[in-house]
């Protein structure tokens, strides 16, 4: 008689070829790839109706503060104008779903035996290089996006700080040039006498 066994052995649980426990990775890829496509492909779309047809899309008016009290209103007419960035975001994201699909369904890969014939070490250190790269370049471009913010929020705000609530006593108060004028002139200061 055939004993079964359900349990998995060591090398099997940790090397398994299967996607929390339900699909193959590569079934896994395909469908988060797919999943990924369509979302993007129905941003493209609903961009692209915004941008060509505004009347369509309900106006949404919610009040939020750029800098102190002055309330600005966030509309679909403005966003059209800036819905370029968005548009290149999913176009690009869609790109690269497809390329992951694609990847996944066909695994010819043309370097795929130069980088296997590489030392791993060699390997490590040239993908530590295009991570550095990559944190270097996301580190640059929130700092674009900071100094853009700074700008925006420093915008309106006038080089000098006045402090209303603040009361100058009366003999810190410079006098007015008439005032100035009439004042008594004082006594010059005492010669110089050297040591």
């Amino acid at each position: 008689m055939v004993s079964m066994t359900f349990k998995r052995s060591r090398s099997e649980r940790f090397y398994s070829t299967g996607c929390c426990g339900c699909c193959h990775v590569r079934a896994g890829t395909i469908i988060l790839g797919m999943w990924f496509m369509v979302v993007n492909l129905l941003m493209v779309i609903s961009l692209t109706v915004e941008v060509t047809h505004p009347n369509l899309i309900p106006a949404v008016n919610i009040p939020y503060e750029v800098i102190g009290s002055y309330p600005m209103r966030y509309s679909s007419e403005r966003t059209a104008g800036n819905a370029c960035v968005p548009f290149a975001v999913s176009v690009l994201m869609f790109i690269s779903s497809s390329m992951l699909v694609y990847g996944a369904i066909s695994p010819d890969f043309s370097y795929k035996d130069d980088l296997l014939s590489l030392d791993s070490s060699s390997l490590l250190f040239i993908v530590l290089v295009f991570f550095v790269v990559f944190i270097i370049v996301k580190a640059y471009l929130i700092n674009c996006v900071w100094n853009c913010y700074e700008y925006i929020s420093h915008r309106n705000v006038p080089e000098i700080a006045e402090y209303p609530a603040f009361e100058a006593p009366p003999q810190y108060v410079l006098p007015t040039c008439e005032m100035a004028e009439k004042m008594p002139e004082k006594e010059p200061p005492p010669p110089y006498v050297p040591a």
